[in-house]
């Protein structure tokens, strides 16, 4: 669907700002050198930390949106 389509590209492009503003950032804080090896670690735990965040984030969301719908179940019965 439209929606779908739309929030995967919200993923993916806030994933690409954040990654090519975070990673500049990085190696001038000498948090690693510049070279092959290093640069695919980063990515990498980038990567993980990105998805855990996601997923956490995700899982909270549709617990919080549960609430709701069940609160406005409850007042449909009132």
């Amino acid at each position: 669907t439209a929606y779908r389509r739309q929030r995967q590209m919200c993923i993916r492009d806030s994933f690409i700002i954040y990654y090519c503003g975070f990673t500049p950032l990085a190696i001038l804080a000498g948090w690693f050198p510049l070279n092959g090896y290093w640069l695919i670690t980063f990515t990498l735990i980038f990567i993980g930390i990105y998805i855990a965040i996601w997923c956490l984030n995700a899982i909270n969301t549709r617990k919080q949106i549960t609430k709701i719908n069940q609160s406005i179940k409850n007042n449909k019965q009132l």
